[in-house]
């Protein structure tokens, strides 16, 4: 990896790129982490990505199949 491979961003903070940079196209690979404490809650609007059908109630654990499980203390 060289600087700037890799960016972590955390969900509260608002980010974006400068205006020049938006001809530049790069491919991404997007990861979101968990905690083990992570529960699926209802909200207004669409999510990003989209998670259609996923049959998950307010409160219930996300989906393994879905959301699985790297690492396991």
């Amino acid at each position: 990896m060289e600087p700037g491979d890799a960016v972590a961003f955390h969900y509260g903070v608002l980010h974006g790129t400068r205006g020049e940079e938006l001809h530049q196209r790069r491919r991404a690979f997007s990861l979101r982490l968990l905690g083990d404490n992570a529960r699926y809650i209802e909200r207004a609007g669409p999510t990003s990505p989209p998670f259609t059908g996923h049959g998950m109630k307010t409160g219930e654990h996300l989906r393994e199949d879905w959301f699985p499980i790297i690492f396991k203390r």
